[in-house]
């Protein structure tokens, strides 16, 4: 499960190991609202890049800024608004 704003034209951005930005295609199984499900393409634990650079170069470094409200929206059974 995904923010929906993380897939651009068939893609999201993920960051690697080496904070690396990655391109990866990837098609939703289902969007609702805000809400994006990929049943493959996303690995559970990959790293989200929401607002990548401009351009986008991939392998660019990144300085990366976790979003703890996003993520506590997002957890199961999370009941924050």
């Amino acid at each position: 499960m995904l923010p929906r704003s993380a897939l651009r034209d068939r893609q999201v951005f993920t960051a690697d190991a080496d904070n690396r930005l990655r391109i990866v295609a990837a098609s939703p199984q289902l969007t609702q609202g805000e809400i994006a499900l990929f049943n493959e393409g996303i690995a559970e634990g990959t790293r989200i890049v929401l607002a990548p650079p401009s351009p986008v170069i991939e392998g660019q470094l990144l300085d990366l800024h976790p979003d703890d409200g996003l993520m506590a929206r997002l957890l199961p059974g999370n009941d924050a608004q």
